[in-house]
């Protein structure tokens, strides 16, 4: 079974609920900064900004900047600064950001972290914004502007460099992912890497194979336990050399709330029934569930379509509640549901159809994601685990298994004979199964070529 877990937080971004949670958009951006740092030295890089300043800049009455390591994966931040601001709202400002730095163990460094690298293409970004801003840039000239590289001075190793990537946030019984992707070997490449997560367990994965399918340098791992924790990951490099980098992880309680879909197999041509069912005592006043089911594996596959709204069965938790439901974009279905008042329980949410094609081959396999909002009569959001499982094409039905079990045996014979005597009714599908010579009557005729079949014999 395939999993896929989301995590919804009730925490916002934005503290001023009286203002927009914005970012100032600077309009033109220029670094300056010692291009070679000596061991042990404390260097400044200056940041000389102008922009124009929106609401939340007004409210907070100062912007926020930090220096990052430009990376093809994730930014390394390296310093933080502020500067006071004062105008209105889309004024133009000019601002002045100084950013220390140092060189520790051969890597450029600041007080948020390292760059994991004997260089570091620096670049700024304003929060609450994750884009980053280069060196020379000018909106109005209409210059995109680059990193500004800076190196230590000292004479480095040939490497690897372990970059373990950005902190961790998990819950209790759910994974996180680490991602070493940023790490890198110079004139040679990354061969091994190996984690201790810090709670006793450990990881590891290279060329010769990966425990997660694939030698990718990410690495999952579920934290049973709630609590702060810190990983330790070593690269090894095709020359032999090896480095290794810390990375804190902080995993909160485990949710309130347990959502899932489980897996199904389904003939072609057939009805894929999907449950989205509540595991765990949820209390809902409003209800976002978002189901996607659009791509197969492998790719390529003619792909499932949302069969109609009014197949869509509700369960007892939401009776009542007034309903929406959006099926029209193709590989997507959104219910949302609101009630007058929260209503706590577990148990079925819903039940989506979705109609399996009849070209699908048997063992393709139709992932299903799934998004879940829940809020309570206050409005509060509560923390969701979800689990999402699959669709698979079955092979279609022998001749013969009327129990569907997949083999025709004894047992298929003695269902077929009490549907011949009128002591038993057969569903459709298990009725067609058992009328082996297809004249639309299951009769002793059929029975017998049951018992046939069941020993390898041709009907």
């Amino acid at each position: 079974m395939g999993f896929r877990y989301t995590y919804l937080f009730a925490a916002g971004f934005c503290l001023l609920v009286a203002s927009a949670c914005g970012a100032f958009t600077p309009t033109k951006v220029r670094l300056v900064s010692p291009k070679a740092i000596p061991d042990g030295v404390t260097v400044s890089v200056v940041a000389e900004v102008t922009g124009r300043l929106d609401a939340s800049d007004v409210s907070l009455g100062q912007i926020h900047a930090e220096l990052v390591d430009r990376d093809p994966f994730w930014d390394d931040p390296l310093s933080a600064a502020s500067v006071s601001v004062v105008g209105a709202a889309g004024s133009a400002v000019s601002l002045r950001f100084e950013f220390k730095l140092w060189s520790e163990y051969g890597r450029i460094a600041g007080q948020l972290g390292s760059s994991y690298q004997p260089s570091a293409e620096l670049a700024v970004r304003f929060r609450p914004s994750t884009k980053a801003w280069g060196d020379a840039f000018d909106a109005e000239a209409g210059v995109p502007g680059a990193p500004l590289v800076v190196s230590t001075a000292q004479q480095v190793g040939p490497g690897p460099f372990a970059d373990p990537g950005p902190p961790l946030l998990g819950i209790a019984g759910g994974p996180v992912v680490l991602d070493a992707r940023d790490s890198t070997a110079p004139n040679a490449s990354i061969t091994g890497l190996l984690v201790d997560w810090g709670d006793g367990l450990f990881y590891s994965e290279s060329l010769v194979g990966a425990p997660d399918g694939s030698f990718d340098l990410q690495a999952p791992h579920i934290y049973q336990k709630p609590g702060e924790y810190t990983a330790r990951i070593i690269v090894v490099s095709s020359k032999g050399g090896f480095d290794y980098a810390f990375l804190p992880v902080r995993v909160q309680a485990g949710p309130e709330a347990r959502i899932s879909v489980p897996s199904v197999e389904v003939r072609p041509g057939k009805a894929a029934v999907l449950d989205v069912i509540a595991d765990t005592d949820v209390n809902v006043a409003a209800l976002n569930i978002t189901l996607t089911f659009d791509h197969s594996l492998p790719p390529g596959a003619p792909l499932m379509r949302f069969i109609s709204t009014s197949e869509v069965k509700i369960g007892s938790l939401l009776q009542g509640a007034l309903l929406a439901i959006n099926g029209d974009e193709p590989g997507r279905v959104v219910i949302s549901a609101v009630m007058a008042t929260a209503r706590r329980g577990s148990g079925l949410l819903a039940r989506i159809p979705l109609a399996v094609p009849t070209q699908a081959a048997p063992g393709i396999v139709y992932p299903i994601g799934l998004e879940v909002s829940i809020a309570d009569d206050t409005g509060r959001k509560q923390p969701v685990l979800v689990e999402a499982g699959r669709v698979v094409v079955r092979e279609a039905r022998r001749r013969g298994d009327v129990n569907d079990d997949g083999v025709v045996t004894v047992e298929d014979a003695r269902l077929a004979l009490g549907a011949a005597a009128k002591k038993i009714t057969l569903s459709p599908e298990d009725f067609a199964a058992a009328d082996v010579d297809g004249n639309g009557v299951v009769s002793v005729a059929d029975v017998v070529a049951i018992l046939r079949l069941s020993v390898g014999l041709s009907a």
